[in-house]
């Protein structure tokens, strides 16, 4: 009986070679969750120790309202609206998928712009 290629019969007691090296058998989307749930679990103290130390920062509030805050929100509309009547810049379009385009890079220029803001004054405090 001869090997055909691409009929092997996979034995569930044996290894056998993938392009990533050899794989046991046992390696399957249950085993790979429960694998990874541990590693999580594992990493969770650290990063609940980590977002604490993250939450006492004194800077913190008022970088999320300067990001995210609804003051933040309406002057990145605003500059995207001003910036949609004057068609600045031009390769945005003057429809609806360009405003949306200038308010991504207002909302991404803004988030830059008060992180680095914070990130120097926390530095220099």
């Amino acid at each position: 009986m001869g090997l055909i290629p691409g009929n092997y019969r996979i034995r569930p007691d044996v290894p056998f070679r993938t392009s990533q090296g050899l794989r046991p058998p046992d390696c399957n989307l249950h085993n790979v969750r429960v694998a990874l749930l541990l590693a999580l679990l594992m990493l969770l103290p650290a990063g609940i120790a980590e977002g604490a130390a993250r939450k006492s920062h004194p800077y913190r509030t008022r970088w999320k309202h300067a990001t995210v805050g609804k003051g933040a929100l309406g002057r990145v509309a605003a500059g995207a609206g001003v910036a949609q009547v004057r068609k600045t810049p031009r390769k945005y379009g003057g429809d609806a998928s360009g405003f949306g385009k200038r308010l991504g890079a207002g909302f991404a220029t803004n988030a830059v712009k008060t992180t680095v803001e914070h990130g120097v004054a926390g530095a220099a405090a």
